[in-house]
């Protein structure tokens, strides 16, 4: 009974106050908070303090976009990066890690962790092991709050 009345109380504050949104909105089990991230813009370069022995490419993905957590009345505006590896010299030049492929002025759905966003789904989960390699989460380089 007890318990039943401290959800009851907990999830009681959430309406009453949803400007709270990391204590009030959906986490999952993992930590992260579900959000659909919309991209701004996207940049792709080569960083040049990467993979500089031959036998690897790297390309860095630079994204801004903006994501609202649910219950918050503000959207919060970030700068993502993710670099991408194709190792060389094997019989495999599939990428080993990759990036989710994003397009400026569409929606992702994504999850919010402390430090990345990542936009793998549970197919891109299962096929780790197969000849994509392993998805990156995206690096939360700078976020700052919308009005």
């Amino acid at each position: 009974m007890r318990k039943r009345f401290l959800l009851l109380s907990l999830s009681m504050l959430c309406w009453i106050f949803p400007s709270t949104p990391y204590q009030c909105s959906a986490q999952q089990a993992d930590g992260a908070i579900p959000i659909t991230f919309h991209v701004t813009s996207i940049k792709k370069d080569q960083p040049e303090d990467t993979c500089v022995t031959g036998t690897c490419s790297a390309t860095r993905f630079t994204v801004e976009g903006y994501a609202r957590i649910t219950g918050d009345l503000h959207s919060t505006r970030y700068v993502l990066t993710c670099i991408e590896f194709i190792q060389f010299g094997t019989n495999n030049v599939n990428p080993s890690m990759y990036c989710a492929r994003l397009r400026a002025n569409a929606a992702f759905d994504g999850k919010l962790y402390a430090d990345v966003i990542s936009f793998a789904d549970d197919d891109d989960r299962k096929n780790a092991s197969s000849h994509k390699g392993l998805m990156a989460s995206y690096e939360i380089e700078s976020q700052q709050e919308m009005p």
